[in-house]
C-alpha cells in the first residue's frame, strides 16, 4: 500500500462493532482502517499508528474482513 493510493482513514470507537484490539507489538490503541486504491478496486488494511504494523491481505473489500485478521493475530 502506497501513501498516494490511500483514499480514506477510519478510526473506530471503543463501543463499535468494528472495534480493533490493541497492537500486539507495541500495545498502542491508535489503530486505524485505511482504504486504498488497488488495480482490482478499493481495498482495506489495518494499520497501527504507533509502530506502523499492518494487516493488508490485498483482497479485503470490506472493513470487517481485515478486522477479523487483525483481532485474531496474537
Amino acid at each position: 500500500m502506497r501513501m498516494e493510493d490511500m483514499t480514506d482513514v477510519y478510526q473506530p470507537k471503543e463501543d463499535e462493532d468494528l472495534k480493533l484490539l490493541p497492537c500486539p507489538f507495541c500495545g498502542s490503541h491508535d489503530i486505524v482502517y485505511m482504504k486504498y486504491n488497488h488495480a482490482a478496486g478499493e481495498r482495506w488494511a489495518v494499520v497501527c499508528m504507533g509502530c506502523m504494523a499492518d494487516i493488508d491481505p490485498g483482497w479485503a473489500q470490506q472493513k470487517h474482513q481485515v478486522q477479523d485478521l487483525w483481532n485474531r493475530r496474537m
